[in-house]
């Protein structure tokens, strides 16, 4: 599948999503941790609210059915080439 869509193609895709999940966040009030430009931005935001518990969102992600990862104190979303903006949208939906 990788060679199929190519590598430069895979990363545009992630960037993107990237991008609408931290403009996403931004405008929710969450502060993303990681780097919001390119070419440091990567296919990890990790993010965290300034009065919610890390702990509370997870569980709240976790029983929609979302996947993301705690590390640091903070939540860690990795979109890939799997995922599209419909899972970047419920991720946000998800989130008070």
């Amino acid at each position: 599948m990788v060679l199929a869509l190519g590598t430069r193609r895979i990363e545009r895709h992630v960037l993107d999503l990237t991008a609408m999940l931290i403009e996403g966040l931004g405008a929710k009030g969450y502060t993303v941790l990681s780097p919001r430009l390119e070419p440091e931005r990567s296919g990890i935001v990790s993010f965290r609210h300034p009065s919610l518990s890390t702990d509370d969102l997870h569980a709240r992600l976790q029983e929609a059915r979302i996947d993301v990862a705690v590390c640091v104190g903070a939540l860690r979303a990795s979109p890939a080439v799997h995922n599209d903006a419909g899972d970047v949208r419920a991720l946000l939906d998800a989130l008070p």
